[in-house]
């Protein structure tokens, strides 16, 4: 997804087609990790209810925390602290929506590089996230 504006209005446009294919009114949650943040759109209607940015992506978290290769244990622990904090920001939000979806192509490979369906949509149990 794109920066800013194009980021937001690309969000809303995935929430839209997720929330097209999910049971009416049933609350969901869209994750989307790009490469600065995460962004995170959480509703039962059309539109999301609640977006919330974490302020970690894939490439900010390589960038502020890996300078070796392979990174080192201690850089390693202090990338998990930082993201079990932002994740932690978001826990109360997800837990009023009990389904969450994301629209990342990088997610789909890493469920089918864990051995899930290589399908269209995966189904995964709260034992497999």
């Amino acid at each position: 997804m794109p920066g800013g504006s194009e980021m937001r209005d690309a969000l809303h446009l995935s929430y839209a087609a997720v929330r097209a294919r999910a049971p009416a009114a049933t609350g969901i949650v869209l994750l989307h990790i790009g490469e600065e943040g995460v962004s995170v759109a959480a509703g039962t209607g059309n539109e999301p209810s609640q977006v919330l940015t974490l302020n970690m992506g894939w490439s900010r978290i390589v960038t502020d925390f890996f300078q070796h290769n392979p990174p080192a244990p201690i850089e390693i622990e202090e990338a998990i602290m930082v993201v079990e904090d932002e994740v932690t920001r978001a826990r109360e939000l997800a837990a009023r929506h009990p389904s969450l979806y994301s629209t990342d192509e990088v997610i789909h490979d890493i469920a089918s590089t864990a051995g899930c369906p290589h399908e269209p949509t995966i189904l995964l149990t709260m034992e497999q996230v």
